[in-house]
């Protein structure tokens, strides 16, 4: 029921895509010196734009709606988890241990003490 409710909502997103497609600007954008204005008005755009404004207006609605309705559905069938994986293994996480060395380095003498035991009889 759920993967057909997401089926619907998906063509509903694509429905809308086209009709927001599909509507022409108010300005007339970049089609007003190519086309020319007579070309809207030749087909009828005014009704055109009406039919289009109100259908972007009801699937605009519908998606809203739809999404909510698949998430009250997603959360409330079981299929979603009450917790995170996160918080279910919050206390059963283990680190490593510190790498520590066994031995000592031993300690380099300051490069002035080396000239000086160059110098010693």
């Amino acid at each position: 029921m759920i993967t057909l409710f997401i089926i619907i909502l998906a063509l509903v997103c694509i429905v809308m895509s086209i009709a927001v497609l599909l509507q022409s600007s108010k300005g007339s954008g970049l089609v007003g010196p190519i086309a020319g204005t007579g070309v809207t008005t030749m087909f009828g755009a005014r009704r055109t734009s009406d039919f289009l404004s109100k259908t972007t207006v009801v699937l605009a609605i519908t998606f809203l709606l739809g999404s909510l309705l698949l998430n009250l559905f997603i959360s409330k069938g079981g299929t979603g988890t009450s917790e995170s994986i996160i918080q279910r293994n919050a206390g059963t996480q283990t680190y490593p241990s510190p790498n520590v060395p066994t031995e000592q380095p031993q300690q380099q003498q300051p490069a002035g003490d080396q000239n000086n035991q160059g110098n010693q009889p």
